[in-house]
């Protein structure tokens, strides 16, 4: 009888162990999907970030901005082919 007992608290113990360790495994596993999320989103807009300041770059590397930066903020004119000094 003791040890029939001792089987069954032994029993009980282990069930309930198992059932702490199913719910600890569950929240871990939902601590790591929200954390998952999050980077996926903050990827996300990295990712859009990075499109539109690669829009940018190109919008500013363009002929016609570079050469409205010489000639408005530079005060750079336009140079005539007879304006050219040949040396040698």
């Amino acid at each position: 009888m003791k040890k029939r007992f001792l089987f069954f608290i032994l029993f009980v113990f282990i069930q309930i162990s198992l059932i702490f360790l199913h719910i600890h495994k569950n929240s871990l596993f939902v601590k790591e999907s929200y954390r998952n999320q999050k980077l996926e989103n903050q990827k996300k807009d990295l990712s859009t970030l990075k499109d539109r300041l690669l829009e940018e770059l190109y919008e500013i590397k363009s002929q016609k901005n570079v050469k409205k930066f010489a000639q408005d903020e530079l005060k750079m004119q336009k140079l005539n082919l007879n304006q050219v000094k040949r040396l040698g």
